[in-house]
């Protein structure tokens, strides 16, 4: 405000370039444990299914999925595009399908139009209630993908460039350490209940090392 006022002519200086800046104690942001969102994808209604396993695996902004088309996922290049008019950055990025979030989508490959349900709060609030969950932290799904992706690749680099974050300032800031890289790998290895005999379940892909990708 103050520096609004003084290119305006409004006030004679910007006082605030003179207050020290506050010193400020960051925390680690909230996640979701592994078996927090094992209870969720469990217990979540078909139609909002897809929205819970591409915030927590692929890592995109609520926002973002809610603007989502099913057209935008390539499942042969296993990539998800995040148009510019969606994105916070207003850029065009492209997420990763990793190998567990391929199993959670595959039932939905033929699907066309918007990813997200049209009543989207009440089907999150009925599948919190349902999964015993009290508290939903703002972006917790993006935040618990970045931390499981960081955890596991120890690359911050790679892992910025998904969360389409301009550096990795961000992210070195608040995803260094909340995540032990154990508890990473069992995140990559959440995958959906496999009943059908003629389905080979994604547990031997992961268990040699080809999650995430």
């Amino acid at each position: 405000m103050w520096t609004f006022a003084f290119r305006r002519g409004y006030a004679a200086a910007n006082v605030i370039q003179f207050v020290d800046k506050a010193s400020v104690v960051r925390d680690h942001v909230p996640t979701f444990s592994v078996e927090q969102l094992r209870r969720l994808l469990a217990v979540a209604p078909p139609e909002y299914l897809p929205v819970l396993a591409i915030g927590a695996f692929a890592g995109l902004r609520p926002e973002e999925i809610n603007k989502l088309r099913w057209e935008d996922l390539d499942f042969h290049e296993r990539t998800i595009r995040v148009n510019a008019s969606a994105a916070k950055t207003r850029k065009k990025r492209f997420a990763e399908i990793s190998d567990n979030l391929l199993a959670w989508l595959q039932p939905y490959a033929s699907r066309s139009g918007s990813v997200a349900p049209p009543n989207l709060q009440k089907m999150r609030r009925a599948t919190m209630k349902a999964a015993g969950i009290e508290q939903w932290p703002q972006d917790v799904l993006r935040h618990s993908f970045a931390s499981a992706h960081y955890a596991f690749h120890r690359n911050p680099a790679q892992t910025a460039l998904l969360l389409g974050h301009c550096d990795q300032d961000m992210l070195l800031t608040h995803y260094r350490d909340p995540m032990k890289p154990t508890v990473a790998a069992r995140y990559w290895m959440i995958l959906p209940q496999i009943t059908a005999k003629n389905i080979v379940p994604l547990a031997g892909m992961c268990e040699a090392g080809s999650v995430p990708t």
